[in-house]
């Protein structure tokens, strides 16, 4: 997405901040505008919003777009998500909802084949279903909301690693969530053919999976820096991975288990969690889409297709500007920041 519609959507998520707050990891969001018909307590529609979990930085900045959707679009938004990734639990939750008769659900899903039951179920109630963030293509759901496709982010996050090492070679560890989530899956997948295709001189020492655990993470991150002390590189396919990574390297430094510069960091990272070491030149650059547009995009889908509206390739979205839509896929778009820019996006 371009930096001026992502500077807007800053500006407009502060005011969703100001109005929703911060949710404990326990908690469930919802959203009743004032003088809806839902305040008046008359009949609204109502979308239940399933998050991956609920808690991290990336998690809450799309809750905060989706209550935003919900008061600008004047329907209910019931958002809430386990406090760790826990793929019997989505699929409760979501059965829940079905069973409480909602008119749209959006789910972020943790496992690409755990859903199709559960979809199926909602279609035969006629309960739109929505994904986003990641997909499970083969379950009966409308539209995928994501990014870019999978290729193009996948080839982005590596981008922003190559372009910071002075050759393109050595030892790279590859740092991601969760080993069951297709858009992790397909982003690791593309990251690694573009390797083997184009830098044959890079060495993967290893795929380290955290689970959206920033602290597993930097285990994980000191582990492999112990075990690689000629590391050149960290390829970051999530927005847990990148602080955590700049963190132990760091303190590898500091302890003189690396040479300061010797490994390069790159790929996802929310500007909020890597702000400061894109300042201090622990990295120099990261790629990002906003998961406020997600968020909201998530709930103004459902409520085109409780309307019955045809959602449309460059439709402009409130809030979130111009949008790709190919096929059952619906794109927001991705922009690289660094230390010049970072500053200009408060999520």
């Amino acid at each position: 997405m371009k930096k001026a519609i992502a500077i807007i959507l800053a500006a407009g998520m502060m005011l969703a901040m100001a109005a929703c707050g911060a949710t404990p990891a326990s908690s469930t969001g919802t959203s009743a505008p004032a003088g809806s018909s839902s305040a008046q307590g008359q009949a609204t529609r109502t979308y239940f919003i399933n998050p991956k979990m609920v808690g991290a930085a990336y998690w809450e900045t799309a809750k905060e777009g989706a209550m935003q959707a919900g008061e600008d679009l004047g329907v209910e938004v019931i958002w809430n998500g386990t406090s760790e990734v826990d793929v019997a639990k989505q699929i409760n939750m979501v059965t829940d909802m079905i069973t409480r008769q909602v008119d749209g659900i959006a789910v972020a899903v943790n496992d690409a084949t755990s859903m199709t039951n559960v979809f199926n179920q909602a279609k035969e109630a006629s309960i739109p279903v929505v994904t986003f963030d990641s997909d499970s293509e083969n379950a009966e759901r409308a539209y995928c909301i994501l990014p870019d496709t999978d290729e193009a982010i996948g080839e982005a996050f590596l981008a922003a690693l190559i372009n910071q090492m002075p050759e393109p070679k050595g030892k790279v560890a590859v740092m991601i969530a969760s080993p069951s989530a297709a858009n992790i899956i397909a982003w690791r997948d593309a990251a690694l053919a573009k390797i083997e295709k184009d830098y044959p001189d890079i060495e993967i020492v290893g795929v380290y999976p955290s689970n959206d655990d920033q602290q597993k993470a930097y285990e994980n991150a000191k582990s492999f820096i112990q075990a690689n002390p000629d590391l050149s590189g960290i390829l970051c396919l999530a927005a847990a991975e990148t602080p955590a990574a700049c963190k132990a390297v760091q303190e590898a430094v500091e302890a003189g288990q690396l040479e300061e510069g010797q490994v390069k960091i790159g790929g996802m990272g929310m500007p909020s969690l890597v702000r400061e070491y894109l300042k201090d030149g622990t990295m120099s650059e990261s790629v990002i889409w906003n998961p406020a547009s997600m968020g909201y995009l998530a709930v103004w889908t459902l409520d085109q297709l409780a309307q019955g509206n045809e959602i449309k390739d460059g439709a402009e979205v409130p809030g979130v500007g111009t949008i790709k839509v190919d096929g059952d896929r619906i794109y927001c778009g991705t922009f690289t920041f660094t230390a010049d820019d970072v500053d200009n996006y408060q999520f």
